[in-house]
């Protein structure tokens, strides 16, 4: 066997421990899944600030937030995530607003019932309950549609922001690459070295 020759009988670990290096890797780095021009939010102990971002790197991002520019390192930072768009409520909307206009149906049906009462004074009680539970129904009906139309408007104008979680690794970690000889042989070393 010369120099710089290796033998085919036995395995060569080399490759085999910088594959498993390289795959542990992305593991310790901190995970920079927001990109510039993202919007994200931001919570730290003190405070929540929501913003574009304008730098990522290892350590930390900057954010623009309105004319205001802050950066923030990853170590400060307790939560962060990115915006996904804004939804509208309609059905939210739909919901309350038909709930609203059924509510207030079967209340003015109770209200014509009682009225009606109040006027025949208590004479006509049993065709008093038939006006008001009829009245009831098709107030409710009408005014739950109504209600829910309305309601279906307000909540399709008003939209509100989702957001999801980004994991991120706390820690500021660095690679640098290591390339050297390996004495005694005509073989290069290669490597990362991975500092905290």
């Amino acid at each position: 066997m010369g120099v710089g020759r290796t033998s085919n009988t036995g395995i060569q670990l080399g490759p085999m421990l910088a594959l498993l290096v390289a795959s542990q890797v992305p593991a310790l780095l901190p995970l920079s899944a927001q990109s510039i021009g993202d919007r994200i939010r931001v919570t730290t102990p003190g405070a929540t600030t929501v913003g574009e971002v304008t730098i990522v790197d290892d350590h930390g991002f900057r954010i623009r937030e309105g004319e205001i520019h802050r950066s923030f390192t990853y170590r400060e930072i307790a939560r962060l995530e990115r915006s996904t768009g804004r939804k509208s409520r309609w059905k939210t909307g739909l919901l309350y607003g038909g709930g609203a206009g059924v509510g207030a149906g079967l209340l003015y049906g109770a209200l014509v019932s009682g009225a009606c009462d109040a006027l025949t004074l208590g004479g006509a009680s049993q065709e008093c309950a038939e006006t008001g539970a009829e009245v009831a129904v098709v107030a409710g009906l009408v005014w739950g549609a109504a209600g829910g139309l309305l309601g279906t408007g307000v909540g399709a104008l008003v939209r509100r922001e989702l957001w999801t979680d980004i994991p991120f690794a706390r820690a500021d970690v660095s690679l640098r690459p290591i390339i050297g000889r390996v004495p005694g042989t005509n073989s290069m070393l290669l490597g990362v070295r991975i500092a905290h």
